[in-house]
């Protein structure tokens, strides 16, 4: 960013560059990311999963459940992080 007065932020990259390397085609995922004139309160959202206990057999959790853990992805590079804080030191330092 070269300069930016509180409306307009002026880039020190092309308007091609912009276009090839940032702009998404795809709406942001609610979750993720604040969404003006979006809902709130993102829980009322989505209906509350159900789980439904097996009589079957005894439930057995094994490492793959820990793939289960939220992982923070940046959009602008791809790289996936483990901690939320991790992202936000990334993008400061590589994105801003």
């Amino acid at each position: 960013m070269q300069a930016w007065d509180g409306s307009i932020i002026w880039l020190g990259i092309s308007k091609l560059e912009v276009e090839q390397e940032y702009e998404k085609h795809k709406a942001p995922d609610p979750k993720q990311y604040y969404v003006k004139g979006g809902a709130v309160n993102r829980t009322s959202s989505y209906p509350e999963v159900i789980l439904i206990p097996s009589k079957s057999k005894e439930q057995v959790f094994t490492a793959a459940d820990q793939r289960l853990t939220p992982t923070y992805k940046c959009d602008l590079c791809g790289i996936s992080f483990n901690m939320e804080n991790e992202l936000s030191n990334h993008v400061k330092a590589m994105h801003s």
